[in-house]
């Protein structure tokens, strides 16, 4: 029998944000290629889902033991934080400012794994024969290092989603606490290459790991929203409704950005298109502040409800201003034909893909501006509507995002 060895800090189910879906599509790709999975997971898992829908082709272990994060010394982290602010450092530039205070947030990635899951990984290594092991993240490669005795020739792949050492400017910048989870490029230049393969989820993060130094071969692996969109195509009626669509979980992120737009675009885009609405899904409608004209709360919704409000509506927009890896919602959006708008930060990796499939926005202003135009010329946004559709063919299937991943299974079998 085929098989794999999977590590992950998330969980495939529910499978209601961006990197669940990314290990959900993972975990599907090996088994239908007829691989059993041995899973371990460093988070809480719900088994039902995952027996219901893998039919007994997986087997959950859970390291649940979490009080490793106990050890942390954030009280340090935060009093330089403070000491910052404070004025401590008044008198140094600014770079000497960052460097201070991007030292004091870093943590090594192998701290985040607790030593559970590194016994469970241990126990299954030597009962078992695995033709790959698949981590889920940089930090669940701990096991690979510590237990490189063990694995003998099995080779291993780390799906990075996000570039660690890129997380900093969140925390500098916006006061987002990563918690554990940054770290340095020297770092995770090391982490990375315990690998045998690094799977970047962009473009930019390819050539990212490449300029930090990564040496282990580095492919490239988006996302195959195609495949779960190739029955949903938004119909030219979607242009008569004005219909934005924000979707999203309730990270800081997508909260400060849907903050910014609500005050700095949406009042503008009312005024100059009345008849236009925004509907917002997920967890995000939780901490949207106070009540703006023609908003529509869905709250949290199925998988299957946040795509229909998706494909019925007029543009989606992606108004996250920071952050690192391929923005999912960006991905489904070009998939199912729906035109949207955007920074620079939620297309990140699909830059080419500008005035095609989407409009990239510099400034609030300029995001307003964009809405505007694709709510009242139906020209473009019918051309970006049939472009975008074409893309999510050719590029977001499953044929073309996991061809690295068949590359690599028919170098191993």
């Amino acid at each position: 029998m085929k098989k794999v060895l999977f590590l992950s800090i998330v969980p495939p189910f529910p499978n209601d944000q961006g990197n669940r879906m990314v290990t959900l599509n993972v975990m599907d790709y090996f088994v239908n290629k007829g691989y059993f999975i041995e899973a371990v997971f460093q988070c809480s898992v719900d088994n039902k889902l995952v027996e219901k829908h893998f039919n007994n082709k997986v087997k959950v272990h859970e390291a649940r033991n979490n009080h490793f994060a106990e050890t942390f010394d954030f009280k340090t982290r935060d009093k330089i934080k403070e000491l910052l602010k404070t004025g401590q450092f008044d008198g140094y530039n600014e770079s000497i400012k960052k460097e201070i205070f991007y030292t004091a947030n870093h943590f090594h990635p192998f701290a985040f794994i607790n030593d559970q899951m590194v016994e469970i990984a241990k126990k299954l290594l030597s009962h078992n024969q695995f033709d790959l092991v698949i981590c889920n993240y940089l930090y669940s490669l701990r096991p690979v290092k510590e237990l490189k005795d063990l694995m003998g020739r099995t080779k291993s792949l780390v799906i990075t989603i996000d570039a660690a050492s890129k997380l900093d400017e969140q925390t500098y910048y916006y006061g987002i606490d990563m918690s554990f989870k940054a770290c340095g490029k020297e770092m995770e230049k090391e982490c990375l290459d315990y690998a045998d393969y690094v799977a970047a989820i962009s473009k930019t993060e390819q050539e990212y790991f490449k300029q930090i130094g990564v040496t282990s071969e580095i492919i490239l692996s988006e996302y195959n929203a195609y495949d779960h969109l190739e029955n949903i195509f938004v119909t030219e009626k979607n242009f008569q409704g004005k219909q934005l669509f924000f979707g999203a979980s309730n990270n800081l992120l997508n909260q400060k950005s849907i903050e910014d737009f609500l005050t700095r675009c949406w009042p503008s885009i009312v005024t100059r298109v009345p008849a236009a609405e925004l509907v917002v899904a997920g967890k995000i409608c939780s901490c949207l502040p106070g009540n703006y004209k023609n908003v529509i709360v869905k709250g949290l919704v199925s998988y299957e409800t946040y795509l229909d409000l998706m494909a019925s509506s007029t543009i989606a927009i992606n108004p996250v201003y920071i952050g690192t890896g391929l923005k999912i919602k960006t991905v489904e959006a070009i998939s199912m034909g729906l035109p949207s708008v955007s920074f620079a930060a939620g297309i990140d990796g699909l830059e080419e893909l500008n005035r095609q499939a989407f409009l990239l926005a510099e400034d609030w202003p300029g995001f307003a501006d964009h809405c505007v135009k694709l709510l009242s010329d139906y020209c473009q946004w019918n051309q970006m509507r049939l472009n975008a559709r074409e893309i999510g063919k050719k590029r977001f299937t499953g044929a073309a995002v996991f061809k690295e991943f068949d590359r690599i299974l028919r170098k191993i079998e």
